[in-house]
């Protein structure tokens, strides 16, 4: 996923360890085939 504009893992990604003064975006990972919402085909 890109969560604020960066490519991470959301498992891993710690809400903590986000700037919160900011809204949080989540988005679909780029450059990969869109299939709906966050998914994305991975192959």
């Amino acid at each position: 996923m890109r969560i604020n504009g960066r490519n991470r893992l959301a498992c891993k990604t710690l809400i903590k360890d986000l700037d919160i003064s900011k809204p949080i975006y989540v988005e679909a990972i780029k450059g990969l085939p869109l299939e709906k919402d966050l998914i994305v085909d991975m192959e």
